[in-house]
């Protein structure tokens, strides 16, 4: 069986995250849909969400606003509202059109490490949205989808990506019929051999996130 494969590059903290990922994946019609994340944070995205009335999400908003100096409470709204957006929405398209989903990506230690960490050198590049009120935020989200290359920050060691891209490469090239892969946009479009470049040979069309704004 051949493979059509469409790599939807996103940014995590795109506030039209959600709303943009639906019309693509409704437009591209999948059937098999696979997402750069693991089962771990999976299950605990799923207790997140199940957990986070609008009550406790202002709690913890306020809470994590004090607790990070030069935050803004806009943008940790934002973060909080939409984090996992990706797995989320693409999870409600597979349940309802009845296709699997599947979790492709694996982290290596480093990864693991930066967790919850923001002050660990991974999470840097992603504190300045956190940083901002909601248009600047759409102003930053919007300029780094722009970005034909996008330079892989100070701090994430291009081994680390490069371990994700060979396991997440492997996962992909085992799916059939018409796929559509969803992760960050670095993955596709980052200045090293990047995913897309792995998968190039698939004849692989990769798809900024804000394209579906011309749907």
């Amino acid at each position: 069986m051949t493979i059509e494969l469409y790599l939807i590059g996103t940014q995590h903290f795109d506030p039209n995250g959600p709303r943009r990922l639906r019309k693509l994946l409704e437009n591209k019609r999948p059937e098999v849909i696979t997402v750069e994340t693991d089962q771990d944070r999976i299950d605990n995205l799923e207790n997140y969400w199940r957990e986070l009335t609008p009550e406790k999400l202002e709690r913890v908003a306020i809470d994590l606003h004090q607790r990070m100096p030069g935050s803004h409470i806009e943008g940790i709204r934002n973060y909080l509202t939409v984090s996992g957006y990706e797995y989320k929405e693409a999870k409600l398209y597979a349940d309802s059109h009845g296709i699997e989903i599947i979790p492709v990506d694996k982290f290596d230690e480093e990864f693991q490490a930066a967790k919850g960490d923001w002050n660990h050198p991974i999470n840097r590049d992603s504190v300045k949205f956190l940083k901002v009120n909601i248009p600047r935020l759409r102003e930053l989200v919007e300029r780094r989808y722009n970005e034909e290359t996008i330079k892989i920050p100070e701090g994430i060691k291009v081994t680390s990506l490069e371990y994700r891209d060979a396991h997440m490469e492997a996962k992909i090239r085992e799916q059939h019929g018409r796929v559509v892969h969803i992760g960050g946009m670095a993955h596709f479009y980052g200045a090293y051999i990047n995913l897309y470049d792995r998968l190039r040979s698939l004849g692989a069309k990769k798809i900024k996130l804000n394209e579906a704004d011309k749907i």
